[in-house]
């Protein structure tokens, strides 16, 4: 502007003001900078502008002459010198033989834009559209939305005008077929986002009565929900059941929608979810809708999964399959496909077959109809199998790869299910803390959808990770917002009874815990969800271990190995220690349990400072029938036991049986001096008490055989005193990492 205004010059390689700078006036914002630029440019040039800027972004010398007044010599002479102005440039593309150029800034056209009337605009859109309609002939490509676009602008401003003919009217209704052959085309090559929005564009363009709303409301329904978008999908949902009258088509299709909706939104109503399904299904069948059938199928296997029937739901799938290959629809051949590996995940089949499924889904796919969304979620269950034999590093880098792809894709479901897979790696793992961020992001991101059991199951999931790292009052609120959350939904409520038993344990309450975790397994009991079974039956084994049932812990241990087994899983295993009672997993550990790991391993590394962690009046008994000493202070317990064998190396073998409070813990402990088996093997079970300065003022030794007596006198100091707080210490790890090996 202040060069067409002569108020700089170059001189040379510089600008020169020609006035007073205090007499250059700047507009006060950028789009009346622009504005102002375009009042001072010649009639013929801005003309040209305004006329571009209806053709688009990007336009063709041919599309603006079709609407201007001017010779096509002097729209090039116009055109060269907005060139030169840097207002316009070539993209060095063609429409057919026209060069095509577009603004030099968005902003550029949108100011010149804004000095179109509406009415203006309107009949210059509708020539726009018919030279784009009429040169796009021939061309490669499809055309179809950049067509409909400006019959949907004519037919808009004429209707924000109060001014809609009949020859408006049907300018409108063929925006909207336009727009409705792009949607199905969309939605057949799975690009739900585009076919939701055009399905979308379509529709705002017809009156209810038109025929081609029913069609555009399916497609519409289809991609929102397909992407996840729950709220997005509702409207389109009711709009079509109250479309249906005694079209038993479209009463098939808003059944499966309704039965799609209830399934994700409402877990208490998943019965009723099936049943609708159920009935849509049958509808479908008796019309000879194959692709109809397939899709209700889909929805019936998916409501079975999360009823936990995950046999009945691989049956369902079996036939969905079939209907879709009749009808030849691709897209509805890789949906179901994408239903294969979470069956596989969570059912019965053995991790080695599971993965095999999810990796013939993504062969299959790659010699067919090519899904991405698909190949994600086969390759993040894939990631969580790969976890279940201890493969971490493999299941993170799967699962970056699959967050990659959903992001492309915009699926914000398949996004926050990444998110809840990546926690739940993370968490057999034993990394509570890189768990916490993706857990919360899938609890919210769940929640936001609107898909509230997957979002319980989230919840229940981060609470165990807040859980292990001592945030007992948050981990409990989420896991009873979880138990509130899981409805009719299995692996929800076993998640989220499993959460709150450790918690209830963590803070004491053993008998509570116990009741909550076999209520648990009472809950999987029912279904085939093996992996969830096989957790659920290794907490209650845990919590009845420190409740000192130990018949029932035994009983739970043994039912979860054999569980894991099944699903042939080599993590999450509980383990077993003397007498085949249940040891605790690390997360489950207390203070008192971290500091005596690290002091039992100081016993072969620092004998000083073994000895110098306990405090000076410790009583240090030794229960053993061989021995069956009585020792008073540290002074007594470095006589007795100070320099038993020369060799500083060996393994320390340590397992944690069962907590009380924050300062008590029995463990079993093998002291194994020199290398490998060669030297002396020692083998008890120690019961320690940890003071506030993380001194030992309490260690006894009971003989290995003898557990349920160290179990009665852990149980007799703890309640000698009340719980100090309900939140663990710092992890203390030991210097020497603990072997596995047990009698």
């Amino acid at each position: 502007m202040l060069v067409d205004d002569g108020v700089i010059v170059r001189e040379g390689d510089e600008w020169t003001l020609t006035i007073e700078a205090e007499a250059v006036e700047v507009p006060p914002t950028i789009q009346s900078l622009l504005a102002a630029r375009l009042d001072r440019m010649p009639p013929t040039e801005r003309r040209l502008i305004e006329l571009a800027s209806v053709v688009g972004p990007e336009f063709a010398l041919g599309a603006v002459a079709s609407i201007s007044e001017e010779d096509p010599a002097a729209l090039r002479a116009s055109l060269d010198r907005l060139r030169r102005r840097e207002l316009v440039d070539s993209t060095g593309l063609y429409w057919g033989d026209e060069p095509l150029f577009r603004f030099h800034h968005v902003l550029i056209r949108d100011a010149a834009y804004r000095r179109l009337l509406k009415r203006t605009r309107a009949d210059l859109h509708l020539r726009v559209g018919d030279w784009t309609e009429r040169t796009a002939h021939g061309l490669p490509g499809e055309h179809e939305v950049a067509i409909a676009h400006h019959y949907e602008q004519a037919h808009e401003y004429r209707r924000q005008l109060d001014d809609v003919d009949d020859t408006i009217a049907s300018i409108g209704h063929r925006a909207a077929e336009l727009f409705s052959s792009a949607a199905h085309r969309a939605l057949g090559r799975d690009d739900l986002t585009t076919a939701a929005a055009l399905a979308q564009r379509a529709l705002d363009r017809l009156d209810d009565g038109d025929p081609l709303v029913p069609a555009m409301l399916v497609v519409a329904a289809e991609a929102s929900l397909s992407l996840g978008d729950i709220d997005g999908g509702r409207p389109f949902v009711a709009r079509l059941q109250g479309l249906v009258d005694d079209d038993r088509a479209l009463a098939a299709w808003a059944q499966v929608f309704v039965a799609q909706v209830t399934m994700l939104t409402e877990p208490d109503r998943l019965h009723q979810a099936e049943e609708h399904a159920e009935a849509a299904a049958a509808a479908f069948s008796e019309l000879g809708d194959e692709s109809g059938l397939a899709k209700a199928r889909l929805i019936r296997a998916s409501t079975l999964a999360r009823l936990g029937q995950i046999g009945r739901c691989e049956a369902e799938l079996d036939l969905a399959l079939t209907a879709a290959r009749s009808a030849g629809d691709r897209r509805r051949v890789a949906a179901v496909l994408g239903a294969a590996p979470v069956a596989a995940l969570w059912g019965p089949s053995p991790i080695p077959r599971a993965g095999g499924r999810c990796l013939d889904v993504i062969r299959l796919l790659r010699i067919t109809t090519g899904s991405p969304a698909v190949e994600a979620t086969s390759v993040r269950c894939q990631a969580v199998l790969e976890a279940l034999r201890g493969r971490f590093d493999t299941a993170r880098s799967m699962l970056t790869d699959a967050r990659a792809r959903v992001e492309e894709l915009g699926l914000r479901h398949a996004l926050n299910e990444t998110d809840l897979y990546a926690g739940i790696v993370e968490l057999l793992a034993d990394d509570p803390v890189a768990a916490e961020p993706p857990l919360r992001s899938a609890y919210h991101g769940l929640g936001r959808l609107g898909i509230g059991a997957d979002a319980g199951q989230a919840a229940a999931y981060l609470a165990r990770a807040l859980l292990q790292q001592g945030r007992l009052d948050e981990a409990e609120a989420l896991a009873d917002e979880s138990a509130e959350l899981a409805g009719e939904n299995p692996q929800t409520a076993i998640a989220a009874r499993t959460a709150q038993a450790e918690i209830l344990a963590a803070r004491g309450r053993f008998d509570e815990a116990v009741q909550v975790a076999t209520e648990a397994v009472a809950r999987a009991e029912g279904t085939d969800i093996i992996v969830d079974h096989a957790q659920a039956s290794a907490v209650l084994a845990r919590v009845a271990a420190q409740a000192g049932d130990h018949a029932r812990a035994e009983r739970a241990a043994s039912a979860a190995r054999s569980l894991y087994d099944q699903k042939a899983a080599t993590v999450a295993t509980p383990t077993t220690s003397v007498d085949g009672r249940p040891s605790l997993p690390r997360d489950q550990w207390n203070r008192g349990a971290r500091l005596s790991e690290e002091w039992m391993a100081l016993w072969l590394t620092d004998e000083d400072e073994h000895f110098r962690r306990m405090t000076d009046d410790v009583r240090a008994s030794d229960h053993r029938p061989m021995l069956a000493i009585e020792l008073h202070g540290r002074e007594q317990a470095r006589a007795a036991f100070s320099g038993i064998d020369s060799r500083r190396t060996g393994q320390v073998g340590y397992q944690v049986l069962a907590t009380r409070h924050d300062d008590l813990v029995l463990n079993a402990c093998t002291l194994m001096w020199g290398r490998g088996r060669d030297g002396p093997v020692v083998e008890f079970l120690g019961l320690q008490r940890w003071n506030s300065e993380d001194c030992c003022d309490i260690s006894l030794t009971f003989d290995v055989g003898d557990l349920d007596g160290a179990m009665a006198e852990l149980d007799r100091l703890a309640g000698e005193a009340q719980p100090s707080v309900d939140a663990p210490a710092a992890d203390h790890r030991s210097p020497v990492e603990p072997t596995e090996s047990m009698p």
